[in-house]
């Protein structure tokens, strides 16, 4: 079986915002010797809500926020399309068996939303071998080591 990272909805937004460490991972996944990437339904779901919710209020501009929504369009039908289809990218659905790690995340560090525990809890029970991400309270030492030691998932920045 190939190798995988779980990709976080922030490293796919920061890519549409051209963060350079975000953008150069995601051209890079799955590309030679790189794992495949990994974005399950809810990710997805939550780069858009994110993306056209949140994103787009902080915008007063009508014009600018049109630009702003056109060019995540663009990223997703040439960047992310081109990696689906080449195989370098799945978009996995969510089944009974990724919440089972929930509990135990969120004893580990109360602090992790819910949405991130199910995010990681998914990336351990599909046996990824990484969670891509950005977010500093899921790159917090103490927390990745503990998710490390008992689940053998490693969180890593891009």
């Amino acid at each position: 079986m190939d190798n995988f990272d779980d990709v976080d909805s922030c490293v796919v937004l920061e890519t549409i915002f051209e963060e350079e460490r975000c953008k150069l991972y995601v051209n890079t996944i799955g590309y030679k010797l790189r794992n495949k990437g990994m974005i399950t339904i809810p990710l997805a779901g939550e780069i858009f809500s994110n993306l056209f919710l949140k994103i787009s209020q902080n915008i007063d501009d009508a014009v600018m926020r049109k630009v702003v929504i056109q060019n995540a369009v663009d990223f997703f039908d040439d960047t992310m399309m081109t990696l689906l289809q080449k195989g370098r990218l799945i978009i996995a659905k969510i089944n009974d068996g990724d919440y089972q790690y929930i509990p135990r995340i969120k004893e580990l560090d109360y602090k992790i939303t819910d949405d991130d525990a199910l995010h990681i809890s998914t990336a351990i029970n599909k046996k990824c071998q990484r969670f891509i991400t950005i977010d500093k309270d899921l790159l917090n030492d103490r927390f990745r080591g503990m998710i490390k030691s008992e689940f053998g998932l490693v969180i890593a920045e891009p």
